[in-house]
C-alpha cells in the first residue's frame, strides 16, 4: 500500500499527513483568503445624501401622481407619498429644485384626483362601473 501524501512544515520541519490542516506548531498548510477590504462594504449615508434621495423620490412620485391621477386611488397614494418625501427632502442643498418640483406635482396630483372624484360622482360614471 502506498504511503499517504504528507506535508512538511516550513516552520518546524515536522512531517504530517495531508489530512491534517494545521501543524502542531500552529502553521496552517492551507492559505487563507486575502484579508483586504470587502468588495461591497456598507457605507452609511450622510444626512445630505438621505435628503437628496428623498427629494429625487418625491419628484418621481409627484410626476407619477399627476399621470396616475386618472386612476384615483393610485394617484392619491402617489401624491401623498410625493408630498411627504418632498417635504422631508426640501432641506437638501443640492436637490432643492427636485423637492420643490415633487411637492408641486404632488399637490397638483391631489387636486386632479379630487377633481376626478367629483367628476365621476356628478356625471354618474360610477353607476356604469358597479352595474
Amino acid at each position: 500500500m502506498p504511503d499517504p501524501p504528507t506535508f512538511t512544515c516550513p516552520n518546524c520541519g515536522r512531517v504530517t499527513p495531508e489530512l491534517v490542516p494545521v501543524c502542531e506548531c500552529g502553521y496552517s498548510y492551507y492559505p487563507r483568503a486575502p484579508q483586504g477590504p470587502k468588495a461591497f462594504a456598507f457605507k452609511p449615508l450622510t444626512l445630505e445624501e438621505k435628503r437628496a434621495a428623498r427629494a429625487t423620490g418625491g419628484m418621481f412620485l409627484g410626476i407619477l401622481a399627476v399621470l396616475a391621477s386618472v386612476v384615483v386611488p393610485y394617484g392619491l397614494m402617489a401624491a401623498f407619498l410625493a408630498i411627504l418625501l418632498s417635504a422631508s427632502g426640501i432641506k437638501s442643498e443640492s436637490n432643492r429644485k427636485r423637492a420643490v418640483i415633487g411637492l408641486t406635482c404632488g399637490i397638483i396630483g391631489v387636486a386632479l384626483s379630487i377633481a376626478f372624484i367629483v367628476l365621476i360622482i356628478t356625471t354618474g360614471w360610477y353607476k356604469g362601473i358597479f352595474s
